[in-house]
């Protein structure tokens, strides 16, 4: 189900009809952050896991970002490869990705 930015994504999730797994979102979007779509899916669902993407490194990624430092996170740029190995191992731990306590 991609989506474009955060409105369309959570227009999409509420439209849909079956079960969300995961949600592949970029930490630092344009109006709402990965984190904010992260915490509106999940509570719609508190089920859905989530996968953080950024280009942003690490210390500069802290300092724009809400996102817990075990949420299940991939650095930009990565490989097929490399998604398709994190995407495996967030589906088989259901761990799903928090945002840190406000």
């Amino acid at each position: 189900l991609p989506a474009t930015g955060c409105a369309q994504g959570l227009a999409i999730a509420e439209s849909h009809k079956g079960p969300i797994h995961l949600v592949v979102t970029d930490v630092v979007m344009p109006h709402v952050s990965g984190p904010q779509l992260a915490e509106a899916l999940t509570r719609r669902d508190p089920e859905i896991r989530v996968l953080y993407i950024s280009g942003y490194p690490g210390d500069a990624l802290n300092k724009v970002s809400t996102v817990a430092g075990d949420a299940p996170f991939l650095e930009k740029p990565f490989s097929r490869t490399a998604l398709i190995t994190k995407v495996r191992e967030v589906l088989k731990a259901g761990k799903k990705g928090r945002v840190a306590p406000k």
